[in-house]
Formats: C-alpha cells, sequence, structure tokens
C-alpha cells in the first residue's frame, strides 16, 4: 500500500473526522461517501456510534460494500440481524434524539440555504422547471430537528455554490439566534467538497473557508464558488488521511472502491471490479 491517497479517500476521511463517538446517525442509501466514512468511524475513533440507515434498518455489523455491489441489497439484508427497536418508524419516533446527517445538495448558497428539488428556467415556473431534482424528501425536518448536519459534494463548482438558490428546499442560517430561539438544530456545521471545507461564520451565518485540500489552490476555490466566502486570516490545510485510515479503508472497509461512486467517472471502474468479482444479480 502506497501513502499516496485519492480525493474520494481524502473525502471520506474528513466526512469520518465530523462524527463523534455517540453519534446517532441516520443516513440515506443513495450517499456512498457517508455511508463508507461512518464505517470508518465506527472502525476507529466512534466505536459506540449508532446507525440508522434509509434501507430502514441499522445494522448490527459493518455493511459489507463489496457484497452490497456485488449480491444486491436484498441478499445483504437477508443477511442483516436486527433487533425490533431499530426499525425506521422508531427512529422516526424519537427523530429528537439523531445528532447527525450528511447531506449533499444540488445547489447551495452562501447563508447554507440547499436545493434539492428544481433548477428553473427563465419564466421561473416550479411547475415547469427547466430540471427536476429529486426531492427533498424528510431534508427539510433534518436541517432544522438534527443536532448537526454535515453536507458534501463531490463537484465544487459555481452551479453548485450559488449567490442565492433557486428554490429554498431546507433554510440554512447554521448557529443563528433564529435556530436558537426555536430551540432547534444547529443547522449544516461543515461543507466539505473535492476542493475544501466551509464552516458557518458565528456571527453571519456565511460560509468560511476553514481549510483548503492539498495541492489546491485559494483561486481554485474561488473561482468555482459562486459567491464571495469569508476568508480567515490563514487558511490552513485539510489533514491527510492517516496510514491507518487508508489501511482500513482498502483493505477492510471498502476494498471495491464502493466510495468510488460518488464521481462519475469513476462508476464503471467501480462495476468492473465487482464484475470481476462475480457479479451474484
Amino acid at each position: 500500500m502506497t501513502e499516496e491517497y485519492t480525493i474520494a479517500e481524502l473525502m471520506v476521511t474528513s466526512l469520518a473526522n465530523c462524527i463523534k463517538n455517540g453519534d446517532i446517525i441516520f443516513q440515506g442509501a443513495a450517499t456512498p461517501m457517508p455511508m463508507v466514512a461512518i464505517e470508518l468511524a465506527r472502525a476507529t475513533h466512534a466505536k459506540d456510534t449508532v446507525y440508522f440507515s434509509a434501507f430502514g434498518i441499522s445494522p448490527a455489523n459493518p455493511i459489507n460494500f463489496e457484497a452490497l455491489l456485488c449480491e444486491g441489497l436484498i441478499e445483504v439484508l437477508k443477511k442483516t440481524k436486527v433487533t425490533n427497536y431499530l426499525w425506521a418508524h422508531e427512529m422516526w419516533n424519537q427523530f429528537r434524539k439523531l445528532t447527525l446527517e450528511f447531506l449533499r445538495p444540488a445547489q447551495i448558497d452562501k447563508f447554507w440555504n440547499c436545493n434539492n428539488s428544481v433548477l428553473y428556467g427563465e419564466d421561473r415556473n416550479f411547475q415547469k422547471p427547466k430540471l427536476r431534482f429529486p426531492g427533498g424528501m424528510a431534508v427539510s425536518d433534518s436541517l432544522n430537528l438534527m443536532e448537526r448536519v454535515v453536507l458534501y459534494t463531490p463537484s465544487h463548482r459555481k452551479r453548485t455554490f450559488v449567490e442565492k438558490v433557486d428554490f429554498v428546499m431546507a433554510k440554512g442560517y447554521p448557529l443563528s439566534a433564529w435556530r436558537k430561539e426555536n430551540k432547534i438544530g444547529k443547522g449544516p456545521v461543515k461543507m466539505i467538497t473535492n476542493l475544501c471545507i466551509f464552516v458557518p461564520d458565528p456571527e453571519t451565518s456565511m460560509m468560511k473557508i476553514e481549510s483548503i485540500h492539498p495541492g489546491v489552490t485559494l483561486d481554485q476555490v474561488l473561482e468555482n464558488t459562486g459567491f464571495e466566502p469569508i476568508l480567515p486570516e490563514k487558511i490552513p490545510e485539510t489533514p491527510k488521511p492517516t496510514k491507518e485510515q487508508l489501511q482500513l479503508l482498502r483493505e477492510k472497509i471498502d476494498p471495491i472502491g464502493f466510495r468510488d461512486l460518488e464521481f462519475p467517472h469513476l462508476r464503471m471502474q467501480v462495476m468492473a471490479r465487482a464484475a470481476e468479482r462475480g457479479l451474484k444479480f
């Protein structure tokens, strides 16, 4: 194993570093990097973390990502042992006990408002948008009721980071007086991209650069951001994955590279590896 790492591995370890021991996490099914990050955290510093999956269960054992790709979801769920209290309806009845969720917005503005609903055309017609996204599902609730939310995107570009979102699917303004007065969650506390990490400014709620990834320049970040983020006096470099994290990812947790599915240009490579292992469905 070399000490080199991929951007997917850097993002996964950055996501894992956001998880605290004892967190109660709900996570969607179409979010490969956070799913792998949760297993990495559970294998290292957050062994007591509870993970509710959008599949409707919380795995008692780590998710086998190779089996998920090669055998299919149904076969994986047949092998997963759960107890009654882990079913999804129980989780939603205790929603305020959940502490963390990872979300990937299609659009986000400088005040952390998120859009996963529609991209408007010139006439700004909600019924006939230029592009319709998957929708919000329970995201609006999550950004208000969760203790904290970590956002991410593997595609840092101006059409994602916009001055004003086309449609406010979920209100941002993290750490704000509005949130404190209404006794709701902190909102988004980080945004992890393939270029940098943002955090909310405690005074304005605006996006502030926390760190820039190794090999990336500030100009690259600004050129791909559709607004002016707050800049600290000194911008540190994002911590690189440790040898232990890389070894766990590559050899134990995700040897097939499930994490790479977030990147369109890598998906065929992931499926080729799955085919080599013998698809069973």
